[in-house]
Formats: C-alpha cells, structure tokens, sequence
C-alpha cells in the first residue's frame, strides 16, 4: 500500500503543477477558492487549510474525478501496483484518509462533501456520479459528538470556515432560482 501511495502522491504533484487540468468548472472554482484566495475569519484572522487536509481532497479527486477509479482494484491496476488481495470482494468504492489525530479529517469531510454537492447541483456531467446526500460513519459516541457538533448546524462548519465560495446575487436575481439560503450565502441549484 505505501508504494501505491507514492504513486498517487507523484501523480498528483504533476496534476497540481499544471493547473488541476481535467477537473470541471465547478470542481476548478472550489480548488481555486480553497487553496489560492486568502481567506479571513469573522475575527479577522488569517486562515488556511493544512497541507495534509489540501493534499487529502486532493487525492480524491484526482483519483474520483480525473483518473475515475472507483475500486481499489480498479486503482492498484491504474497506477500499475500490484497489491494481494481478492479482487472479487472489492466490491464498493471507498475511499478513506490516513490522517492523525487533530490533523483536520472533519475539514477533509467538509471539503469532500461541498465539491460533490456542488458538482451535482450544478450538474457537472463529467461521466461521474456526484452526490448531494451524505452518511457519515463514526467510530465511537466520542467521534459522533464531535462530528454532530460540526455538521449539525451548518454555520457551525459551512459558513464559519471557507469551504463554500460566497455567491452573492440581487435580491431579484435570488427570489428567481430555486436556492437553498444558508444566511450570507446563498447556494443556487
């Protein structure tokens, strides 16, 4: 498994280096907003995501979105690594992250649920499925409380840190489109 890492960590240094090219539109716009854009807190401190939390969103979209693998089987064979496991139980995608404790998975989360809720409310017709319904799994009680406390109340998450580009419209424009309002912004469908 360490090998495949490096592979996809190679690959993906290469498609960082040229722009994120063969993403769609949307998926562009939130790895630009992310990753290029200076963001600020509501107490005007500077924020940035963590370079585990960007190289982790990272590799699940170059692995989802550009290389479309959606097995581990399907991924060993694209990146030409061999692994020793049954093939014919790898039967679902799934993907995961290997991050440390206090290393920011629930921010990699936020991250992976807001590019495939806008990519599937915008209709990105890429040949992927994109999602704008999630399932969460924790661990433990300790974990759900924690995961609870962040999603539960999206200005808890969503619109305290910059994981949703701030889409302003008239008020005109805005009673027109069929939107979910999430206070200061508003998520057009």
């Amino acid at each position: 498994m360490i090998e495949l890492d490096q592979e996809i960590k190679k690959a993906i240094v290469k498609w960082r280096e040229n722009d994120y090219e063969g993403v769609s539109p949307v998926t562009k716009s939130l790895l630009d907003f992310w990753f290029k854009e200076e963001h600020y807190l509501d107490d005007q401190t500077e924020f940035r995501f963590w370079r585990c939390q960007k190289e982790a969103i990272e590799a699940l979209i170059y692995v989802y979105e550009i290389c479309g693998y959606d097995s581990l089987y399907k991924l060993s064979q694209g990146f030409n690594v061999r692994l020793n496991f049954d093939p014919t139980t790898d039967l679902w995608a799934k993907y995961c992250f290997k991050m440390a404790t206090g290393s920011g998975k629930t921010f990699v989360m936020a991250l992976a649920i807001a590019w495939q809720y806008f990519n599937n409310i915008y209709g990105t017709d890429n040949g992927k499925r994109n999602s704008r319904h999630f399932l969460i799994i924790a661990p433990n009680l300790i974990v759900l409380d924690r995961l609870n406390d962040a999603f539960e109340n999206p200005n808890k998450t969503f619109l305290k840190y910059p994981f949703i580009p701030c889409l302003l419209y008239t008020s005109d424009a805005a009673d027109e489109l069929d939107g979910v309002d999430l206070g200061c912004r508003r998520i057009i469908k």
